[in-house]
């Protein structure tokens, strides 16, 4: 997928802004507080409807701004689309961001406090593929979520004692563990792809 361009208006720090990202690698540089990462947020309002910041909805337009608007082109090999975005205040005085999503569109953040993938512990970097896995293989998600149960089931048996009755929960966890291993595999394929395409 490529960003062909974004056209930003009274969102953050930008009363407006048009921007036409390189295909391939594009860096961003500049002082702090310049609206680096601002630039990156509004790319992701723009693609999947939020801010991978965790921000407030009613926090996205520029101060005093009665709203925002974000809009741009996505391609796909030969599909092109183009998307449009708005943040609005409701009647009711809560904000909302409108618009409908590119349902192939992807916005996958990294920032430094996501260095932990590679200084960290092993369940950073679990936590950053099944993050990953998820946004490309939606199946992922679920499949996490029963391996959880049964494994928080399994758990409580065995705290109570009861190792005899620990083998259908020892299969169901084998078998939902071999399909969660088969898409962090495929999800991490899937990224060497993308990383190495980026890079080249």
């Amino acid at each position: 997928m490529l960003i062909q361009w974004i056209t930003i208006a009274e969102f953050r720090n930008y009363r407006s802004l048009s921007f036409h990202p390189e295909p391939g690698l594009n860096v961003l540089s500049g002082p702090n507080a310049q609206g680096k990462t601002n630039l990156l947020e509004a790319m992701g309002v723009l693609l999947v409807g939020r801010s991978f910041r965790g921000a407030k909805t009613v926090d996205l337009p520029f101060w005093g701004a009665p709203a925002a608007s974000l809009s741009g082109c996505v391609t796909r090999g030969d599909v092109e689309r183009e998307v449009r975005r708005g943040v609005t205040q409701r009647e009711d005085g809560g904000w909302i961001v409108t618009g409908e999503a590119c349902t192939w569109a992807r916005a996958i953040p990294f920032g430094w406090q996501d260095l932990t993938i590679l200084t960290g512990g092993p369940q950073a970097r679990r936590n950053f593929i099944d993050g990953f896995a998820a946004k490309v293989q939606p199946a992922h998600l679920s499949a996490h979520s029963r391996y959880r149960q049964v494994l928080g089931r399994r758990n409580h048996l065995l705290q109570r004692g009861h190792v005899d009755q620990l083998a259908p929960w020892d299969e169901q966890l084998a078998k939902i563990g071999v399909e969660i291993l088969g898409r962090r595999r495929r999800a991490v394929a899937a990224l060497e792809t993308e990383v190495a395409a980026a890079v080249s």
